[in-house]
């Protein structure tokens, strides 16, 4: 048989690329299609009312004021032709979340990429198939589909830490430098969206850190100034926070106005600034104990397999070498 030229072999990677990219927004649209099944059609509980009023008149939700998911639910009341207000915000949930499942199969799929070869030989078919069941678990896991399918702020939230897990990944194996912004811009974007993003942006930080560390960058500069410039790029939806707060919008939450008004609002000092909730049971503000809640509920909510695949995931990279290893303990830090 004739060896493989190397114009044939980047066709090949260039078709697989294709193929993978194919896959992706298949998962994301089978996510997004049962979503838009179980959507509500009017408006749901918890936040949504507060969510969808601001939308309508770019006022300031709760604290801390979630200003990424006021725009974007803005643009869906105004551009949308047909449908209730609520019904056009919980489309945004809903492609928020048929987005997200597509960015997690992309991450997946990159480091099944990097993971060494088992016994038997893996096709790419069969790659994909197990990051979209993966995926799948996740997507339709009981917290996380009920979030998909009325106005919140989670399903945003989910999509932009796939974004960023996919972003880390990809950098941890090619230093393309554009991942690397696309990564600082994510990890401001999700900090206008929800608080808890930072969660999920410091274990990345300091892998970054590390990197800088170990490759003799850390004191360059320039390499510090633009990724926090395209940090700060996805913070600005906060001035249309400050914006708000000078309009005297009925039913806006605080005074978002001013500077200390707007401090205020942005820690969530009303509530406490380190609670995990505002009422009165102390019980779901100890963060051992919702840990204790989750593990308790770990089946559940990965229908009865999550902790088969996360011990296979934690064996398999602690069981790698280099890139492999790099990219599954990049996933595992990022999970936990």
């Amino acid at each position: 048989s004739e060896k493989p030229t190397p114009d044939s072999l980047l066709d090949n990677l260039a078709q697989v690329a294709i193929d993978d990219d194919r896959c992706a927004m298949g998962v994301g649209a089978f996510a997004g299609l049962i979503y838009l099944a179980t959507m509500h059609r009017t408006l749901a509980g918890g936040d949504s009312g507060d969510l969808i009023a601001n939308a309508c008149s770019l006022g300031v939700p709760h604290p801390p004021g979630y200003p990424l998911h006021t725009l974007l639910a803005a643009l869906f009341v105004r551009l949308i032709p047909f449908g209730s207000p609520a019904l056009r915000v919980n489309l945004l949930s809903v492609l928020a979340a048929a987005a997200a499942a597509a960015q997690l199969f992309r991450a997946a799929l990159v480091l099944v990429r990097v993971l060494p070869p088992p016994k038997r030989k893996t096709t790419a078919g069969m790659a994909r198939w197990a990051c979209a069941f993966g995926v799948l678990t996740f997507a339709f896991s009981p917290l996380t589909w009920t979030y998909s399918t009325h106005a919140e702020v989670f399903a945003i939230n989910n999509m932009l830490v796939a974004s960023l897990l996919l972003f880390t990944l990809r950098f941890s194996l090619n230093r393309d430098p554009r991942e690397a912004t696309a990564a600082a811009l994510t990890i401001g974007l999700g900090i206008s969206n929800q608080h808890t993003f930072v969660f999920f942006a410091f274990p990345a930080v300091c892998w970054a850190l590390c990197w800088l560390a170990v490759s003799k960058k850390l004191l360059q500069v320039s390499i510090f100034v633009q990724l926090g410039l395209w940090g700060l790029a996805g913070l600005i939806p906060y001035l249309f926070m400050a914006w708000s707060g000078t309009q005297a919008i009925q039913d806006s939450w605080g005074d978002t106005g001013t500077g200390s008004g707007f401090v205020r609002h942005l820690f969530r000092a009303e509530y406490g600034t380190f609670k995990l909730y505002p009422g009165a049971d102390q019980a779901r503000n100890h963060l051992g104990e919702v840990l204790l809640l989750w593990i308790a509920h770990i089946w559940e909510e990965t229908l009865f397999v999550g902790p088969f695949l996360i011990a296979a995931g934690v064996y398999s990279s602690l069981a790698s070498k280099g890139a492999a290893r790099r990219g599954g303990l990049v996933l595992l830090s990022l999970a936990v």
